[in-house]
């Protein structure tokens, strides 16, 4: 009798352990996208199943980069069924190689975060050189200053319209095709007004994208300091 109830109390406590959610993830735990353009959404979806005996929680939805948008459905999962995580990067939301991730907290205490990670290479549909924010440093306020950009499309047809500038100093802006390469674009950016005002310098060059339809404009940021001239000059 004594050996019977042993392990009837043994049986339980086995039973009672095994209770419970059971958070697997169906697939893999990683998406890579590879080289696209930018302005295209890129979404993927992971598979989480209850393989447990009672229902789980997603509690939480973490990301480590603005550039994601991410949800789950459904939010609460009964044994046997499924849960979808989305995870969406949003179009010119980052423009470089990356690889961030998502971490899908969970009430099973034995998978209470898990962790996918996103990959890829996202083009932008046009590259600017020397670079979308340049820094000009401190310059004297009698010195003018001058600057070329290349705007190269990754694509063809792209069309631009007419610049603007807005800031703290008065700038003029020049967009025209490339002298020597097709398809490229030269904006010369030049200050117009001297001398120049003393302190921050910044101000924002925009560029519209006429085709393909819906692109955002470009947006180049040239900043820095303009120094006092001198007492007696």
């Amino acid at each position: 009798m004594f050996r019977f109830v042993w392990s009837a109390v043994s049986l339980g406590v086995v039973l009672s352990a095994a209770a419970g959610p059971k958070v697997e993830l169906v697939g893999a735990v990683s998406a890579d996208f590879g080289q696209y353009p930018a302005r295209q959404k890129q979404e993927a979806r992971f598979k989480l199943h209850n393989g447990g005996d009672a229902p789980f929680e997603i509690t939480r939805l973490r990301k480590t980069c603005g550039c994601f948008e991410v949800r789950c459905e459904p939010m609460q999962v009964p044994p046997g069924q499924d849960a979808t995580v989305c995870v969406s990067v949003l179009p010119d939301s980052i423009h470089q190689a990356f690889t961030r991730s998502v971490f899908v907290e969970t009430s099973d205490p034995a998978a209470s975060c898990l962790r996918l990670d996103i990959s890829g290479h996202a083009v932008p549909l046009v590259d600017i050189k020397p670079s979308a924010k340049f820094a000009i440093g401190s310059i004297p306020s009698s010195t003018p200053w001058r600057q070329d950009f290349a705007l190269v499309p990754s694509e063809t047809g792209v069309e631009f319209g007419p610049p603007e500038v807005t800031g703290t100093h008065p700038l003029t802006v020049a967009l025209t095709q490339g002298p020597t390469q097709p398809g490229q674009y030269r904006l010369r950016v030049a200050v117009r007004a001297i001398p120049l005002a003393p302190g921050l310098f910044r101000c924002f060059i925009t560029v519209p994208v006429l085709k393909p339809d819906g692109t955002q404009p470009i947006e180049i940021l040239v900043y820095g300091t303009v120094l006092a001239a001198p007492p007696g000059r």
